[in-house]
């Protein structure tokens, strides 16, 4: 997409020294004075070229800062899509690379750390140069395979995005599919030329002579899992098995289709072949005998455009032009559950290796996730500016390959904002373990379960203890807190044994009733009745002396160093209690409405509040305050719903806040400022979060049973060039930064766009 750009032009004052005039005498005094007006004469030059030079670096510094300040805001049209022509997220990540790599004085960071929240699941974006039709992992993952309209079929390191040789050229049109063998060393791909053709992954070079199919195209080609034979779809409605050792037809054309077959595919056991056409069915046939297989598959209202097996053999995903994602029994043939719905056509759809999840693309440019068990939404990856033409996923099921009729190849995160299940109720806390390897869960179903902060997969038996609970949350690794009817609980989590008494605490649940402090090793208690009492979580001994708060409290936070306590409650104040003593710190500070929590930042310097309007139309708000002199940061900050969850990464940096509608916002605390657009994926209200010991990740529970685990930007100018794979060209710096200012490689190691220079 070409942006236009009205450049800025300056201009550089030249002159030429003064000369100096010098006569030869043989007098000394005259001599003197000759070199004294020459000392002058050349101070003089140098004033003169010191001040030229001077002039002209303002110049360039006022070139390079306009030139910053117009691709700062030319980027966020281009995020935003608000940029004539729509939005490029590419030429938006380009463009802030390169105000970054010229060196103004504009500020930068908000807009960078915004592009990064914004791409956050996007690893790698690749540009084909044609749109793209088909896209397949390699068995291993470490290739992709993206099949061209352009005739061509490209390869690519999967982890650089680079392209690992020249394009694979034959093919006498639209390339319209592409596989590999399941043993990774071929490729077979097939087109609008009615050919299917078999490459060499390794060298590039084609295998034999190509297959010729019927005179219509081939618009679909797959392997068997044993890697013996291939299927290929024809647009006359036929499908055909091919013998790869021979590349002859294994028996006579399948025929049933009333239309086009669009695609084909293998069930995992290599004895079924599931294929979708025009004729908008669905038909599934015996590999041994070529005969169809029970009665078509009726319900789509529109082309069945693409179809997938899930890896056990026991569902069908088909998707079609009429919106809807559909789950079959191939037993049966009956459909499993509800339509999916889409808002536009559906192109694409894959499962996930294990199971769990459905991809599914289409003609609104999003890639949208979906619960295989449930039919429940998972999220969308957003990022392509055209239909999407093929999903895939990669073998372990962590990364999402995607093509589009926009010309580029993506590569997205598939665990960004997936859902962790297993509880049956309410999540109520979810934190990283001190090395960030694990997260901590605690449940109203009464368990507590840990997590591999990596991959999700919970780690070993969910931890239980005796007795009704109305909840559980593990605290460090060899610790648990319970609460039943009255009181609250510590248990050994190795032994499951309790420690100490039990502590008994305020019978509402609506009010928090205990919490504990790692660091400080303490546990907060709000006990009966009405009293907090902060104890020692070794000895469970009373620390300090009980505080009482005016009213019922609703959130507290211990300080850092456990020498203060912050309670809050719905009467709109927050009060501030020395543990030791008991005794308020000072008055209290004034919110909005109902405070429902608060925290300390986990230097002390700071204090979040987070509130839920009342009837009066107070708003829903989040304030700071400095701890130094309690004052206010910045104005309160406005949301449409309460703020239940607050959270600090461990330098102070950033800030998260969790709301009643389920989404998550971060914050540049210094700037006080938003950081991109919410991340959306909780169904109900969130309930707890905590970032990653390095700051890179953040996990949220929620009421709707579940956590996730998001990415967090970093803010670094390298994270945003290790999703691109080229540099912008010597001719878009000329339109987009300026002809007056030298080019500069924003990401150095990835090749010049035009050239492929570095």
């Amino acid at each position: 997409m070409e942006i236009e750009s009205r450049e800025t032009e300056t201009r550089a004052v030249e002159a030429d020294p003064p000369a100096a005039r010098v006569g030869l005498t043989r007098a000394r005094v005259l001599r003197i004075a000759m070199v004294l007006v020459v000392v002058g004469a050349v101070a003089a030059a140098v004033g003169f070229g010191w001040a030229y030079e001077t002039e002209r670096a303002h110049a360039t510094a006022d070139v390079r800062d306009a030139a910053a300040a117009k691709l700062y805001a030319r980027s966020q049209l281009q995020l935003s899509g608000l940029s004539p022509g729509g939005g490029d997220d590419v030429a938006a990540m380009q463009m802030l690379l390169a105000a970054r790599a010229i060196r103004s004085s504009v500020p930068g960071d908000d807009y960078l750390l915004a592009a990064l929240n914004q791409e956050r699941e996007l690893t790698k974006v690749i540009d084909t140069q044609a749109q793209v039709m088909s896209v397949a992992f390699s068995p291993d993952g470490t290739r992709i395979a993206a099949a061209g309209s352009d005739a061509a079929v490209r390869l690519f390191d999967a982890p650089s995005g680079q392209p690992t040789g020249a394009p694979l050229r034959g093919h006498e049109g639209v390339v319209t599919a592409v596989a590999f063998s399941p043993d990774g060393t071929r490729i077979a791909t097939c087109g609008a030329d009615s050919t299917i053709r078999l490459w060499s992954v390794g060298t590039g070079q084609p295998i034999g002579q190509p297959l010729r199919g019927p005179d219509k195209g081939l618009l679909s080609v797959a392997f068997s899992p044993d890697g013996s034979r291939i299927a290929s779809a024809s647009g006359d409605g036929t499908i055909q098995l091919w013998d790869t050792a021979t590349a002859q037809p294994v028996g006579q054309p399948l025929l049933g289709h009333d239309g086009g077959v669009t695609r084909v595919v293998f069930s995992p056991d290599g004895h079924r072949i599931a294929s979708g056409g025009t004729d908008k069915t669905v038909r599934l046939w015996d590999t041994a005998t070529g005969q169809p297989v029970g009665q078509p598959l009726l319900g789509h209202d529109g082309w069945i455009m693409s179809v997938a097996f899930s890896p056990d053999g026991t569902r069908i995903a088909t998707g079609s032009f009429d919106k809807t994602v559909r789950l079959w029994d191939p037993t049966t043939g009956q459909p499993i559950g509800q339509p999916l719905h889409h808002n536009s056509a559906v192109a694409a759809v894959a499962f996930s290796p294990d199971g769990t999840r459905i991809a599914t693309g289409g003609a609104d440019n999003a890639i949208h996730l979906w619960d295989s068990a449930t039919g429940s939404a998972l999220g969308a990856l957003s990022g392509h500016h055209s239909a999407i033409e093929s999903v895939a996923f990669s073998p372990d099921g962590r990364r999402i390959v995607s093509g589009s009729d926009d010309q580029t190849v993506r590569v997205w995160d598939a665990s960004s904002g997936q859902p962790l299940l297993g509880h049956t109720d309410m999540v109520i806390s979810a934190e990283f373990s001190d090395d960030g390897q694990r997260i901590r869960s605690g449940s109203q179903d009464g368990t507590a379960r840990y997590w591999d902060a990596t991959t999700g997969h919970p780690i070993g038996q969910p931890l239980r203890v005796t007795g009704p609970v109305k909840w559980l949350i593990p605290f460090g690794d060899d610790r648990l807190l319970s609460r039943d009817d009255s009181a609250v609980r510590l248990w050994d989590a190795r032994t499951a044994k309790p420690i100490g008494d039990p502590m008994h605490v305020l019978n509402d649940p609506m009010l928090p009733s205990a919490a504990w402090y790692e660091k400080t090793g303490r546990i907060v208690v709000q006990a009966e009745p009405g009293a907090i009492e902060v104890r020692d979580a070794n000895t469970m001994a009373t620390v300090g002396m009980p505080i009482w708060p005016r009213k019922p409290v609703m959130g507290f936070d211990l300080s850092p160093d456990g020498h203060i306590l912050a309670t809050s409650s719905t009467d709109s104040a927050i009060q501030l209690w020395v543990v030791q003593t008991g005794k308020e710190l000072r008055e209290p500070l004034k919110g909005n409405g109902m405070i429902i929590q608060v925290s300390f930042s986990p230097d002390g310097h700071l204090l979040v509040a987070g509130s839920q309007g009342a009837v009066d139309n107070t708003p829903n708000t989040v304030r700071l305050w400095e701890t130094l002199n309690f004052k206010p940061v910045g104005d309160p900050i406005r949301f449409d719903y309460a703020v239940l969850a607050t959270a600090f990464s461990r330098d102070g940096k950033l800030m998260a806040t969790g709301s009643g509608d389920g989404t998550i916002r971060l914050w540049d605390v210094g700037r006080h400022t938003l950081i991109g657009a919410p991340l959306a994926g909780h169904t109900e209200p969130v309930t707890a979060l905590d970032f990653s010991p390095d700051g890179t990740k953040l996990v949220s529970a929620s009421v709707d049973h579940s956590l996730r685990i998001w990415p967090v930007p970093t803010g670094s100018p390298e994270t945003l060039c290790a999703k691109l794979t080229q540099n912008m060209s010597r001719e878009q710096w000329k339109r987009w930064v300026s002809p007056q200012i030298d080019y500069v490689a924003a990401c150095p190691g990835l090749p010049i766009a035009g050239d492929g220079t570095h």
